[in-house]
């Protein structure tokens, strides 16, 4: 799925995501920090197979119109 949404934000939408959005940032930051680099890649390495298998399961890729 390679859809793309644009956002424009109506006043004070700026600040509500932002305070939304920037725990899970710290988070995940915090998380990455308690991985060695190794252990890094190795996550990201899983991540890329199961995309890759999920993509499997979908099927060929339709193009809109086809």
């Amino acid at each position: 799925d390679r859809r793309v949404v644009h956002l424009h934000y109506a006043e004070g939408g700026k600040a509500l995501a932002r305070a939304h959005f920037q725990p899970l940032a710290s988070a995940a930051a915090a998380a990455r920090a308690r991985l060695t680099q190794e252990e890094a890649e190795a996550a990201l390495r899983f991540l890329a197979a199961m995309n890759e298998e999920f993509a499997r399961l979908r099927g060929p890729e339709r193009r809109p119109g086809s």
